[in-house]
């Protein structure tokens, strides 16, 4: 990992902390906020699992409830945004435990 004060780049990916925008191999990704903060965090613990709780309870700084898909949701829209600009899956699902983003 490696930044300046307002960029922070783990391996392919690029995070711009001002613009709220992550890249993929230069490829702008048009992340929600939401999606921004989700990937920003399983970057962080790349090749970890963090848990469902852990990842909501983070984003959306409120408790997590079981049978909410709201985390689902996003993650999907991500692993999709992700997929658009990537020849391999970067976000592993756990069922019912949590996500991991592969080593990249």
């Amino acid at each position: 990992m490696s930044s300046n004060n307002n960029t922070i780049t783990i391996g392919c990916l690029h995070f711009d902390m001002v613009t709220n925008h992550a890249f993929y191999s230069g490829n702008d990704l048009s992340l929600s906020p939401k999606e921004f903060a989700l990937l920003f965090l399983l970057a962080q613990a790349e090749g970890k699992m963090l848990s469902a709780q852990h990842l909501f309870e983070r984003v959306w700084k409120k408790p997590f409830e079981e049978g909410n898909s709201t985390l689902k949701v996003h993650i999907f829209n991500l692993k999709k945004k992700l997929a658009a600009v990537a020849d391999e899956i970067l976000i592993e699902s756990y069922e019912n435990e949590g996500y991991c983003l592969v080593k990249i």
